[in-house]
């Protein structure tokens, strides 16, 4: 009977120290970020003779109130990949509580402009023209 306690103990044993041992061998860390090909923006650009009261928040989804307004063909938008200049800028200090750096990137967002880029015409990616139907499409 003292056998079998001893074997039921080292078997608990084991299991409780199984989860640390997957950890330490990098089991169980397969997160992943969506690939570039994964993603496809539009751009729908409108014409608009006067804004709706208060703006409308763009939340990525496809919003109807604005299928009142005609297309707008022939806008050009350019596409920079300009990760490294905002974390350069983002990342200046480092100090931050996650809570303070969610904020900081937040408010860096409002600001942030092309004029802050390094050599900003060799980040171009991709540009586009709209259609007729005032889409501009990027992969």
């Amino acid at each position: 009977m003292k056998a079998r306690g001893k074997l039921v103990s080292l078997l608990m044993a084991l299991v409780c120290l199984l989860p640390i041992g997957m950890g330490l061998l990098g089991f169980g860390d397969s997160a992943s970020a969506a690939t570039p090909e994964d993603i496809t923006v539009t751009l729908h650009k409108k014409k608009m003779d006067e804004f709706p009261d208060g703006g409308i928040k763009n939340d990525g989804t496809v919003m109807n109130e604005l299928e009142q307004y005609d297309p707008y063909p022939d806008v050009e938008f350019t596409v920079y990949d300009v990760t490294e200049d905002f974390y350069r800028k983002l990342n200046a200090t480092g100090n931050e509580t996650p809570t303070q750096y969610r904020e900081k990137a937040e408010a860096l967002l409002k600001i942030f402009a092309l004029s802050d880029v390094t050599n900003p015409d060799s980040k171009i990616k991709d540009q586009k023209v709209t259609n007729t139907d005032g889409k501009a499409v990027f992969n």
